[in-house]
Parts: C-alpha cells; sequence; structure tokens
C-alpha cells in the first residue's frame, strides 16, 4: 500500500513586499514529492506547521483555514479518483488531476484498444480486411495485457501515463518473449494505438519519438533439391511422421502457406478447358487470389488421402518436422514456412520467371518474391556456364 500525504507550508524566502508568502501543498507519495502553490497568502509567522493552520481569530483567517481544509479533501478526492479510474497513483499525477489535468473520463490504453479490435472486426465481416489482420492485433493486445499484470501489477493504464520508459520496457519484455523481429511486429501493432490517442487528442506527446528498433535482416531458409529428395523418399519409420512428412511436401509443391492449405476444399480445386488442373485460393494473410498448377507429387498426396491431408496443428507440426530433419540428417531448423521458401525456390530453380511464381505465391509485386527466392550455386553455374561456351576467348 503507497503512503500518502498532504501538508502545507509558509516558505519565508517567498515573501512579497506586502510580508506575505503564498501558501503551498507539499503532495507526498511514498519518496516522491511536488507542490502545488495555493491562492491564498499569509504572514509566515502567524502559519502553524505542526497544527497546519493559520494563527489567530480574525474572518480573515476563518476564512483561510476552511480553505485549506477543503483544499486538503479535495488533493484526497484527487487520489480516490485516480484509484477509481484504475491510473497509478503518484505525486505529480495527483497534482494533475487536482488542477483538472487529467479527465474524470479519460480513456483507458485498453478501452481505446477494445474500441480498435471491433473497428477491425466488423472490417474484416465486410471483406475489407483478412481475419489475420484483427488477430495479429489480439496477440499483440495480450502480450500489453500480461506486460502490464506482470510489471506494474494493474489491469489498465490511463494513455497520459504512457511515456518513452513504458514504450522501451514492453519491446524489452517482448524480447524476452520472442525474436527480434516478431517483437517489432507486436511494437507497431501497440504504435498505431498510440497514434489513435494522438488523433483523438487523449495524449498530446508521442512516447515512441525517443524509443528506436531495427529490423534484422533474416535470412530465408530452404530445403535444396537433394535435401527434399531425401525428405520424400526417407523411410521415417512411424505413421505419424510420414503423414507430417506429407503434408509438408505438398506445401514444398504447392507453396501454400500452412494456414491456407490446412483449409483447402474440393470447390479450391479447378480444371480447366486444356485438362489442367489448378488450385484456386485465396490466402488469408493478404485477400489476394492463388492460381496454383496442380503438380503431380501433391496430386498424388492429395489423392493417399483422398483431398483431405492429415494436418495437425502449427506447434506440433513444427515439433514433429524437428524429429524428420534429425532422421533425414537435414542440418537445418525445420517449420511449416520453409515448405514455401522451398516451392518458391524450387520453381525458380527450374524455369518460371519471378512474375510467375509471384502470381502462385499470391505476392502482389515481384520484389516480395524476391525475398524467398534463392537460386542454388549449382543452377547459376549451369545457367552462366552458356555464357562461357559461346564466349570462350577473346
Amino acid at each position: 500500500m503507497r503512503t500518502f500525504s498532504v501538508n502545507f507550508m509558509v516558505r519565508p524566502s517567498k515573501v512579497n513586499k506586502q510580508g506575505v508568502a503564498p501558501i503551498e501543498a507539499t503532495i507526498i507519495v511514498d519518496n516522491e514529492r511536488t507542490i502545488v502553490q495555493l491562492q491564498r497568502k499569509v504572514e509566515p509567522t502567524k502559519f502553524d506547521t505542526k497544527k497546519q493552520l493559520v494563527k489567530g481569530k480574525g474572518e480573515d483567517t476563518k476564512d483561510t483555514n476552511e480553505y485549506l481544509s477543503l483544499m486538503k479533501a479535495k488533493f484526497y478526492e484527487a487520489q480516490t479518483s485516480l484509484i477509481k479510474l484504475d491510473l497509478a497513483v503518484t505525486a505529480q499525477s495527483v497534482k494533475d488531476m487536482f488542477l483538472g489535468k487529467i479527465k474524470g473520463n479519460q480513456c483507458t490504453l485498453f478501452e481505446l484498444y477494445d474500441e480498435h479490435n471491433q473497428d477491425v472486426l466488423k472490417q474484416v465481416q465486410a471483406g475489407n480486411l483478412v481475419m489475420t489482420s484483427y488477430d495479429k492485433h489480439i496477440v499483440a493486445y495480450r502480450y500489453l495485457k500480461l506486460y502490464l499484470q506482470e510489471n506494474f501489477g494493474r489491469k489498465d493504464i490511463g494513455l497520459p501515463e504512457i511515456n518513452a520508459s513504458f514504450v522501451q520496457g514492453f519491446f524489452t519484455f517482448l524480447l524476452g518473449k520472442m525474436q527480434n523481429n516478431s517483437a517489432i511486429q507486436n511494437i507497431k501493432k501497440f504504435k498505431k494505438i498510440i497514434n489513435l490517442a494522438l488523433a483523438n487528442n487523449y495524449i498530446q506527446v508521442n512516447p515512441f519519438l525517443t524509443v528506436k528498433y531495427r529490423t534484422q535482416k533474416i535470412e530465408v531458409d530452404y530445403l535444396t533439391e537433394s535435401e527434399l529428395e531425401v525428405l520424400i523418399h526417407k523411410d521415417l519409420g512411424t505413421d505419424r511422421l510420414s503423414k507430417i512428412r506429407d503434408v509438408f511436401v505438398f506445401n514444398c509443391f504447392t507453396g501454400l502457406a500452412f494456414t491456407d492449405a490446412k483449409t483447402l476444399t474440393k470447390d479450391d480445386f479447378v480444371t480447366d478447358n486444356d485438362g489442367n488442373k489448378w488450385i484456386k485460393k485465396t490466402r488469408q494473410k493478404t485477400n489476394v487470389m492463388c492460381k496454383i498448377p496442380l503438380l503431380p507429387v501433391a496430386e498424388q498426396l492429395l489423392e493417399r488421402y483422398d483431398y483431405k491431408l492429415p494436418f495437425p496443428s502449427n506447434q506440433k507440426m513444427n515439433s514433429y518436422l524437428k524429429e524428420i530433419a534429425a532422421i533425414c540428417g537435414i542440418k537445418k531448423e525445420l517449420h511449416t514456412h520453409i515448405a514455401r521458401h522451398t516451392a518458391a525456390t524450387l520453381f525458380l530453380n527450374n524455369g518460371l520467371s519471378i512474375e510467375s511464381t509471384a502470381s502462385i505465391l499470391g505476392h502482389t509485386n515481384t520484389k516480395q518474391t524476391q525475398h524467398y527466392a534463392k537460386l542454388l550455386d549449382n543452377t547459376v553455374m549451369k545457367q552462366t556456364s552458356k555464357i562461357a561456351t559461346k564466349y570462350k576467348s577473346i
């Protein structure tokens, strides 16, 4: 329980030409203190510091003492208001509440975040946003809740209380839970809420102004064609791992993200007038339509399971993929998204253009595709050898 008190004083050093000085209120919360100058002045010798009263019996003295009693009550009222609003009680916040700088109807962080998330959900329902947009905000929302609870013992916080220290603390908290780039994705969601608070004049100072963070460049990992061959033909010894391998390989030959592949239905498979089979699927992440040629390997896997591939949860799949990598002697940390990386590389290395690969992956531009695409060294050498053969000397 934090200690709270208000003491009045009159400092002789503040005496004016009329011989009086303003009465000051010192607000004390634990070891923090701040001063508020009140609208009354008295002679320093007439103020009783112990009794916290002006000495004397005149009408002015009575009026001043009643004023001091009222002011003390207002300071305690300010403290109570902060508690009711679930705002931090500090010497400064009591002063701000007393002076009217904090409004009783002030919006809190999670009130604003709840309002924002409801708006996002409505946009999803209207078809203007994809569900993953909402899901990502829910993740950031939950981490903020956890940060506030673990570090401040609170369920909510007033928007004016959020400063650079709070933002930096949240980023540090996230780094303890996840990789740098994932932490940045969550801090950006929080920043959007702060921008909303600024736009609505709930706060006047941007707490993100002095906070710095930088995305780390991550090398895209993928399976080489030789590693993919080993994976396809390796005897894994158990039905459980064989099913996981089949799901992973299917994604390697379609480029589908885990979530999109898991939600495939028979309606997503079409045959054109020339008899070519395709997967037509709208990506959950971007709401962009993918048109993917159904390659023989992928089709055989679908037929093996009557078009109902045995998808586990993403977490379980990643866990099983680690076992599979060990059995196959693959010195890479396999996870579901590596299948998509592998597909991009496989398509490009076998002659598909950047534009065609982008279309299959559901990218809106080729810059995104280049992030995934890593040509194997032997492919590069094979392509450049044609030039070397043609131009042997000068």
